[in-house]
């Protein structure tokens, strides 16, 4: 018993003298209010009050009422020797609850110093408490099982790292939701946040989102997400496009460096302005002839052979095909609204005549590297349009 007691005793210390602090804060952050002086601050969080302190003094803020956003990156949150380097565990940020006394605190980002949460402690729910907050940026999120609450005012969301470690709530007021998950996740792994497929039921009024997870299928993560006007995807495993043939209102469409084998079902998508499906495995592109408001096409990086309905995209003005296998470009001839036109390393190409027909192009991205066999003459007059 003896033993157990001296085991106790400090671990009593602790909660004594931590829990003061903590309540000793709490009374200290209750009386700050719009007018306080950034000068005068005084927060348990030393991190924290950095992070407030130098980006005031980047922009001459001298009350909480005239922050509007916040960095918190090293540079803002760090202690540095005498050398100029940092002194590493200084840096991480614990609470956030003094934030809530910004009145026009509009965008936090938080970076990679946002501290593991202990004790039951969850710093994030605060973040529903700042009243202005419209965008809220956080990196290298690692602690599971972590519960996000924002409140009415937040349209942008970004979690650059660790975004399957989050339990998402309701979030209706976001509109802008980017998600970046470690490479290694595992989306069988019980425990672990939300499934990102039942994303759509928390976001319901999204209008953009961007994806970046080597081991996520975005399309299937999009597919209910009606209301998206903008889809990014960086890296992952999405293959099958017809998964999101019911987005009728996606204008923008980005998915790069990916295993997009098929375009079938994307002629359902004809409201589509821009689409850039750069480094697939695409060879027929001919659903694409459907998309009539198309003005930014990439295909670079693909392995397409016959550019079949080209001649009927008539708002095209940017098109990039490089390093593909095409052989034949005389259907471009026909696409009169097009200024800039990237047609390099396309070995198959051995005429290039039809492209002296084209008066509207402004921009010829091109390399003669691979075509030893062309006139000179040909190559200096398609020098003169920009090549």
């Amino acid at each position: 018993m003896k033993q157990f007691g001296r085991l106790l005793l400090p671990v009593f210390l602790i909660c004594i003298f931590g829990c003061e602090d903590k309540h000793e804060d709490k009374k200290y952050i209750d009386s700050l209010t719009k007018d306080s002086r950034i000068a005068e601050i005084d927060l348990v969080d030393d991190a924290l009050e950095r992070c407030i302190t130098r980006n005031s003094e980047q922009n001459g803020w001298e009350t909480l009422e005239d922050i509007t956003y916040l960095i918190c990156s090293d540079e803002n949150t760090c202690k540095f020797n005498e050398a100029g380097e940092v002194i590493w565990g200084t840096c991480k940020i614990s609470s956030i609850e003094a934030l809530t006394a910004m009145p026009n605190l509009e965008y936090l980002s938080l970076g990679n110093n946002f501290e593991s949460w202990e004790d039951g402690n969850e710093p994030l729910k605060v973040i529903a408490q700042i009243p202005s907050l419209t965008k809220l940026s956080i990196t290298y999120i690692y602690s599971e099982d972590i519960t996000l609450e924002t409140g009415a005012s937040l349209k942008t969301l970004e979690i650059l790292d660790g975004a399957e470690h989050i339990k998402f709530t309701a979030h209706p007021s976001v509109e802008t939701l980017v998600l970046k998950a470690d490479d290694d996740y595992d989306l069988s792994e019980e425990g672990y946040g939300n499934s990102p497929y039942e994303l759509y039921s928390h976001f319901p009024n999204l209008k953009s989102l961007t994806i970046d997870s080597a081991n996520m299928d975005a399309f299937k993560i999009a597919s209910k997400m009606t209301g998206l006007q903008s889809l990014t995807i960086e890296d992952g495993v999405a293959k099958d496009i017809s998964q999101i043939k019911d987005l009728t209102n996606l204008h923008t469409l980005i998915a790069e460096y990916g295993q997009i084998e098929s375009l079938e079902g994307i002629e359902n998508l004809s409201s589509l302005v821009i689409l850039d499906l750069y480094k697939n495995l695409i060879v027929d592109v001919s659903p694409i002839s459907h998309l009539k408001r198309l003005k930014y096409l990439n295909l670079s990086y693909n392995a397409i052979e016959i550019i079949d309905g080209f001649s009927e995209l008539d708002n095209v003005t940017d098109l990039y095909v490089e390093y593909n296998n095409l052989s034949n470009i005389n259907e471009l001839v026909e696409m009169e609204s097009l200024k800039i036109l990237g047609l390099g390393e396309n070995e198959e190409i051995n005429d290039f005549t039809p492209l002296l027909e084209m008066e509207s192009i402004e921009t010829l991205k091109c390399s003669w590297d691979f075509y030893s066999e062309i006139d000179d003459d040909l190559i200096n007059k398609l020098n003169n349009k920009g090549c």
